[in-house]
Order: C-alpha cells, then sequence, then structure tokens
C-alpha cells in the first residue's frame, strides 16, 4: 500500500523508524511515500476490509503510485473507508466528469479524490475494433485504512 502524506522530515522519522516495518521514499516538494515491508505472510492481517472497484471498460490505469494518497486531514482524524466513484476516460486517457457515487462517511476521504483523479490519473484508453482509442465510462473505488499490527 502506498500513502503520500506532507510532514516535516523528523515527523516523518519517527514514524518510519516506530517498529522498522516501513520505509519512506522522498519526492519533490516535500511530499514522501510510506511502503510497508512486512512480510508476504502478514498480509492477510494488512488487507482493507472492503473489495476493490475497478471496472474500467478495457482502458489501463497507469499511474497508480501518483493518485492513491491519503489526505493529510482524514489521517489526523483517523478516518478509514471506501470510496467509489464514476468517470468517464477521453480517449486521450483523461478523467473528466468524476462524481463520488458511494461515500466512505468521511468528507475527509471523499472531498478530494475526484479532484485528485482529474487532475493526476492517466490512462492507456480502451481500443475500439479497428485499435483506435475510445472514450469510456468507468467505476473505482480507493480505500483508505490503517493496517492493524
Amino acid at each position: 500500500m502506498f500513502c503520500h502524506y506532507e510532514f516535516s522530515r523528523n515527523t516523518l522519522s519517527s514514524v518510519a523508524n516506530n517498529g522498522g516495518n516501513m520505509q519512506v521514499r522522498w519526492l519533490a516538494g516535500g511530499v514522501f511515500v510510506l511502503l510497508s515491508l512486512l512480510p508476504i505472510g502478514s498480509l492477510a492481517q494488512t488487507r482493507a476490509p472492503w473489495k476493490p472497484i475497478s471496472e474500467l471498460g478495457g482502458a489501463k490505469l497507469l499511474n497508480a503510485r501518483d493518485i492513491f494518497v491519503y489526505p493529510p486531514d482524514a489521517v489526523r482524524q483517523n478516518a478509514q473507508g471506501q470510496v467509489v466513484m464514476s468517470f468517464d476516460i477521453t480517449v486521450e486517457g483523461r478523467v473528466e466528469n468524476c462524481m463520488v457515487t458511494q461515500s466512505s462517511g468521511h468528507k475527509s476521504l471523499d472531498r478530494p479524490v475526484c479532484p485528485l483523479m482529474e487532475r493526476r490519473a492517466r490512462f492507456d484508453p480502451a481500443r475500439g475494433g479497428d485499435g483506435l482509442p475510445i472514450a469510456t465510462e468507468a467505476r473505482m473505488s480507493m480505500e483508505f485504512w490503517f493496517p492493524k499490527r
């Protein structure tokens, strides 16, 4: 699971070094990624409690790491949940007309999902019978949760 947070390096270092099972990758602008280093046998205990939804009409998501961002407000509130959205994928592989169709129950999780998808998500669009890109309708979820230890 990849989560992006914006904190100071000192705060992050204490979070990442607590327990020894997280790795930190720094990105531009003070953003970082925490990578879980849990052993494979631990995965059953760390899976999201919701079944992910990914109905992309033949399109393929190219940059999942760039869009799955845990909102900092939601982290502070310990908010967890699944947000389901529907949207159009253009022939250029961009997201348009995104709308949350099933709330997580937390505004701090629901609010940023569609703007983030419209800004950052890139798809290899579905192809028609002639091999040319076609626009499609899609439905997808984002799961926000804190693994139990």
